[in-house]
């Protein structure tokens, strides 16, 4: 069904939504009206980050502004130590050029002491299979079967 999701990937990775700790801001829920930065655009971690506060009730006209910042960076750059742009949300953030970032929780964790706090935690995968809302019902029962053949399981 459209909007309906078919699983979530075990996964140690998280993204954070962090601010300055004298920001006032102490939510997600929060960033009505203030400025949000994410790394780059095409990553899954800023993907998830806009699935997250669209589900806390927030869309893009809610806040004053969105950046992303787009990274050059070769294939397979997105690891388990270094995502695109994280370096550079908390650098923006602590600038003070943007009220709230999301990065990496490992980019968080070297950076907090610098005198951030996390609003919210979630769970990021670095490779999403989507499809579109018109794709043949077969087509989707057959994905779904190999997504969850044991095979796929154990990789």
């Amino acid at each position: 069904a459209a909007g309906e999701v078919n699983g979530v990937a075990r996964t140690a990775r998280e993204g954070v939504f962090f601010t300055r700790t004298n920001s006032g801001t102490t939510a997600p829920t929060d960033l009505a009206d203030r400025s949000l930065v994410l790394p780059d655009p095409n990553l899954s971690l800023s993907l998830l980050a806009k699935a997250r506060l669209v589900a806390a009730g927030l869309h893009a006209p809610d806040l004053k502004r969105i950046t992303a910042i787009p990274e050059q960076y070769s294939e397979g750059a997105e690891t388990e130590t270094a995502v695109p742009g994280s370096s550079e949300t908390v650098a923006r953030v602590l600038r003070q050029e943007a009220d709230v970032g999301v990065c990496d929780r490992s980019q968080f964790e070297r950076q907090r002491h610098r005198g951030l706090i996390a609003l919210d935690r979630f769970p990021e995968a670095p490779r999403l299979l989507v499809a579109r809302r018109s794709l043949d019902p077969t087509i989707v029962g057959a994905l779904r079967r190999a997504l969850a053949a044991s095979e796929l399981k154990r990789w």
